[in-house]
């Protein structure tokens, strides 16, 4: 079955993912230049920076397998650093042991691991999708139109 989802973030791309292992043909439709959605980043000369997500934890055992294949791919690492909290005015050393995890090199490595072998139109900002006869199709905003399914 055809597949087309609107969205390169980490659901989107999440989706997709597990869409095409099922062996869906899943085509993925993304407004911007990359992936992440709020798992973004910035590149400025001076270098690169997260702006969405700070960091991420894994309560929930199916989300924890997936974190352990990140970790074992580089995607993410624990992220090392000392919580604080304000108590009474003042600050201190906080007693929440959570562990938390960051993308690494950024945030959106995350979806760029799940990301192989699906295919993207970046820039595509859909507008409109619409049921017909023959199948959906979705338009962009700028008019081009793509067949999304048959069915």
């Amino acid at each position: 079955m055809k597949v087309a989802l609107i969205g390169a973030g980490l659901s989107g791309i999440k989706a997709a993912s597990l869409l095409a292992e099922l062996g869906h043909e899943v085509t993925v439709f993304e407004k911007s230049r990359g992936l992440g959605g709020r798992l973004a980043n910035r590149r400025e000369a001076w270098g690169k920076l997260d702006i969405g997500a700070q960091y991420f934890t894994a309560r929930d055992p199916g989300f924890q397998k997936q974190v352990e294949l990140w970790l074992q791919a580089s995607a993410v690492k624990v992220w090392d650093f000392s919580p604080y909290c304000v108590a009474r005015g003042t600050l201190t050393p906080s007693p929440d042991e959570t562990v938390r995890y960051i993308g690494s090199p950024l945030m959106n490595q995350l979806v760029y691991c799940l990301s192989s072998n699906i295919a993207i139109n970046f820039q595509c900002h859909i507008s409109k999708v619409e049921k017909r006869r023959e199948g959906w199709r979705l338009l962009s905003a700028d008019g081009a139109l793509f067949p999304a399914s048959t069915g």
